[in-house]
């Protein structure tokens, strides 16, 4: 698909990192040479149940998975991107539930609002040389996400992961924030 870009893994359990110093680290250790034009930050998971009755573990999971990681992440790479003559871009992948609140997933809401703030903000910041765009799409049809039948109604609000990131592409460098598609910003109004 992109046969002049090259992609480099690197294995982290974002769940055990929860320092700027172990980041940073991560960095040095694996990234540090490389010539990061974009950064995609999309990592996520929820555990479900009122906040009394998840286990301490699986909250400071869902904190440093979903919030600490971007953050930081961004961060440890932030003066990288700066400091490239071309112009860089990051995406901040939130989710439509930043803007809403659900008692059982309270802190994947409470961590998905946090970064969607924070990569609005950086946008502001480093417009001046990087591209900054916090996206908050809705359900989107992947590997790792349930198809729903046509009887469950939300047919409407889903989209392929391929037309996700198409439309996502389309705002970034002309505004801070998105839901991407239609559909996605219904499921925001209706709530």
């Amino acid at each position: 698909m992109f046969p002049l870009c090259e992609t480099k893994c690197v294995v982290a359990d974002f769940s055990r990192l929860s320092t700027m110093e172990e980041y940073r680290n991560l960095v040095q250790d694996d990234i540090a040479k490389l010539d990061v034009g974009y950064l995609a930050l999309n990592a996520g998971i929820v555990q479900v149940g009122l906040t009394e009755q998840v286990t301490d573990r699986e909250f400071e999971s869902v904190i440093n998975v979903n919030g600490l990681q971007v953050v930081y992440f961004t961060k440890a790479m932030l003066g990288q991107m700066l400091a490239r003559r071309s112009r860089s871009a990051i995406v901040v992948v939130s989710s439509v539930a930043s803007y809403l609140w659900h008692s059982d997933i309270n802190t994947y809401c409470t961590t998905k609002s946090m970064v969607r703030t924070f990569g609005q903000a950086l946008h502001y910041e480093v417009k001046h040389k990087i591209d900054v765009l916090a996206w908050t799409p809705g359900y989107i049809l992947s590997n790792m996400a349930p198809t729903f039948r046509q009887r469950d109604g939300i047919l409407f609000f889903r989209i392929t992961a391929a037309k996700a990131v198409r439309v996502m592409h389309s705002a970034l460098g002309k505004t801070d924030t998105t839901c991407g598609t239609l559909g996605h910003r219904l499921v925001l109004w209706s709530a």
